[in-house]
C-alpha cells in the first residue's frame, strides 16, 4: 500500500496521548459488493480477496484464519544473530505485531468463526507459540498482548477495521512493550504523558480495493494520526537502530518510531522499509557497510507474521546476516536496462565453490537508485523461484546485496534480475563461498545438495 495523503484535518492543540487517539471506528454501514468484487479471480491473489465481518471491518482471505508458523532454519538465523550481536554489544529486540484473525476475532464473518474454523484459544496458542519460540532463540520479545491489557486497551483497538497495520493506538502499546523491556525504569511510576499533536490522515484500505473493483468513487478510510514535537534527525550514533515493514516505515500514520524514542529516552533511527516482508530491511541492513560500524545498544526488528510472504525464501537464503563476497572475488559484469539482466550461469555457480558447498552471490550496481528488483532463480526442471526487493525508504542504504543461494542450487540453470524501475548502468556479481560472521568455514555439505548435484547430471 501507498503512504496515503498528507494529514487531512489537526482536530486538536498539544495535549498528551490517550487510546482512543489511534483508533477510529468501522464505517457505520455494510459496503454494497458488486459482483467483480465477489469473484476471487478479480484480485492478484486469491489470498487477497476482500471479505466484510461485522459492519465496516474488513479481511483479506489470508487473514480469516491465519496461524503463524516458524521455520527451524529461521529460528537458527534468530540464534545467530541475537549471539553475532551480542559480540558487538547490541541487544536485538524482535517485535511481533498480533495478526488481525486474532485481534478482530470478535469482528471476523461468521465463516471465519464457524465450527469448521481455528476458534480464538487456538489462535491465540498458535501467536503466543511462535512469540515463544523466536524468544527461546535468544531475542527479547515484548509483550504486546500483556502491555494492552495492562492499559486497559481492548486488542480490537490494537489493528484498524480496514487495513492490514496496526492502529496508532497498536503502535502506541507496542512501544511501551518495547520501553518495558530495554528501559524499563522509565515506566516504572506508570506511564508518563506522550505530548503530540492529534490529526486524521488519508490511507489506502481495502475499501481502496472494493471501490476499484467495482469503479465507485470512494475515499478509502481515514486513519487516527498522532505527532510528537520535531527533535533534531539522528545523523550519526544511535542507541536503537529499527529495521521493519510498512508497520514501522509510515511513521506519518502510526508514530512507532518516536513513540519508542520519547519513551525510551534514546536516539532512535528509522531503516524500516514499506512494500517488502519483515526480511527485506534487514537484509539490507545487515548487507550494508553501516552495519560494520554500527554499534547502537539496541537492534529493534519489527517482524510481522502477517508480511512473512518472503520468509519462505529465508530457508533458501540459509540466513539473513551475510557479508559481502571478499573484494579479490572474481566478477561478472552486465548491463541494467529495462528488461532482465543476466546475473550467473549454472557453470559460473557449480564453479563458485566445492561440491556442495554453501554459496553465496553479491550484486552491486553503479546507480545508486538500483532499490527494487526482482531476482529470478531458474531451475534446469522449469522451477522458477523469485524474491522481491524494495529498500527505497532506507535512501543511505548501499545497493550492495548479498544472497545465500539455496540447498538445490545444483539444479539451477541460471540466476538473472531485473529493475522494477527505468534504469540504466551495470551491474557487478560475485559468486564465492558463503560468509559467515559465526562461522566462517564453509559448512559441511549437505545430504540435500550432494543429491541435488547428482540429480542435475540427468539434465547436463
Amino acid at each position: 500500500m501507498r503512504s496515503g495523503s498528507p494529514v487531512a484535518a489537526v482536530h486538536g492543540p498539544l495535549r498528551a496521548f490517550q487510546p482512543s487517539d489511534g483508533f477510529i471506528d468501522p464505517a457505520p454501514t455494510r459496503y454494497a459488493f458488486c459482483r467483480a468484487s465477489l469473484r476471487t479471480k478479480s484480485y492478484a491473489l486469491p489470498s487477497k480477496q476482500v471479505f466484510e465481518g461485522d459492519t465496516g471491518w474488513f479481511f483479506h482471505a489470508d487473514e480469516l484464519d491465519s496461524n503463524p508458523s516458524i521455520t527451524p532454519d529461521l529460528l537458527d538465523d534468530f540464534t545467530r544473530l541475537t549471539r553475532t550481536l551480542a559480540q558487538r554489544g547490541t541487544k536485538l529486540v524482535v517485535v511481533v505485531p498480533p495478526p488481525r484473525g486474532l485481534l478482530a476475532y470478535s469482528h471476523l464473518p461468521p465463516q471465519a468463526r464457524g465450527t469448521m474454523a481455528t476458534p480464538y484459544d487456538a489462535r491465540l496458542r498458535a501467536y503466543q507459540s511462535f512469540v515463544d519460540h523466536i524468544r527461546r532463540a535468544g531475542p527479547m520479545v515484548p509483550d504486546i498482548l500483556a502491555e494492552a491489557n495492562r492499559n486497559g486497551v481492548s486488542l480490537d483497538r490494537l489493528t484498524s477495521p480496514s487495513d492490514m497495520h496496526w492502529s496508532t493506538t497498536g503502535a502506541w502499546v507496542t512501544s511501551l512493550a518495547v520501553t518495558r523491556q530495554i528501559a524499563p525504569q522509565k515506566l516504572k511510576g506508570g506511564v508518563p504523558p506522550l505530548m503530540g499533536t492529534a490529526s486524521l490522515v488519508g490511507a489506502e484500505s481495502y475499501r481502496t480495493t472494493l471501490d476499484t473493483l467495482c469503479r465507485t468513487p470512494g475515499r478509502g478510510q481515514t486513519v487516527r494520526a498522532f505527532t510528537l514535537p520535531a527533535t533534531p534527525a539522528t545523523q550519526n550514533r544511535a542507541d536503537i537502530i529499527l529495521v521493519g515493514t510498512s508497520f514501522s516505515a509510515l511513521t506519518h500514520r502510526y508514530g512507532f518510531a518516536p513513540f519508542v524514542q520519547a519513551y525510551s529516552g534514546m536516539a532512535t533511527q528509522n531503516l524500516a522499509v514499506a512494500g517488502g516482508g519483515p526480511l527485506t530491511a534487514f537484509r539490507q541492513y545487515a548487507a550494508s557497510e553501516r552495519f560494520k560500524t554500527d554499534k547502537p545498544k539496541y537492534l529493534i526488528w519489527e517482524f510481522s507474521p502477517s508480511m512473512m510472504s518472503d520468509a519462505g525464501f529465508a530457508s533458501q537464503l540459509g540466513g539473513v546476516l551475510r557479508t559481502a563476497c571478499p573484494a579479490n572475488t572474481p566478477a561478472t559484469s552486465a548491463a541494467l536496462g529495462a528488461g532482465l539482466s543476466a546475473l550467473a550461469t549454472g557453470e559460473d555457480i557449480a564453479n563458485a565453490a566445492p561440491e556442495g558447498a554453501p554459496i553465496q552471490m553479491t550484486v552491486k550496481s553503479d546507480n545508486a537508485a538500483f532499490k527494487r528488483f526482482t531476482v529470478f532463480l531458474n531451475y534446469v526442471d522449469g522451477r522458477q523461484d523469485t524474491v522481491d526487493m524494495d529498500s527505497r525508504a532506507a535512501p543511505d542504504m548501499a545497493a550492495n546485496y548479498t544472497f545465500i543461494l539455496p540447498d538445490d542450487r545444483a539444479l539451477l540453470s541460471d540466476i538473472a534480475v531485473r529493475s522494477n524501475d527505468p534504469l540504466s548502468g551495470t551491474l557487478r556479481t560475485q559468486l564465492c563461498p558463503a560468509v559467515d560472521p559465526i562461522d566462517p568455514n564453509p559448512a559441511t555439505p549437505t545430504l540435500f545438495s550432494r543429491l541435488a548435484a547428482w540429480f542435475k547430471s540427468f539434465w547436463s
